[in-house]
């Protein structure tokens, strides 16, 4: 196990990097506002309502990332 404060600092600098990346420019969100509200419907705000995901999905998906 590495004690060394600068070198755990590489990595977690190294494993934050790997996971995250700089969004395409055409899909950068300019204003969060606008992009996030909600459009009224006749029932209310819009809503995601039917989203299901089971156990195994979850364990797939945690399958997929990377280690590091």
């Amino acid at each position: 196990m590495n004690e060394d404060p600068e070198e755990i600092c590489k990595l977690l600098a190294e494993q934050y990097q790997s996971v995250f990346s700089e969004p395409h420019e055409i899909k950068k969100i300019i204003d969060p506002r606008t992009f996030f509200n909600s459009p009224k419907t006749s029932e209310g705000p819009a809503t995601l309502k039917n989203i299901e995901f089971s156990e195994q999905n979850i364990i797939a998906a945690i399958g997929e990332l990377k280690p590091n």
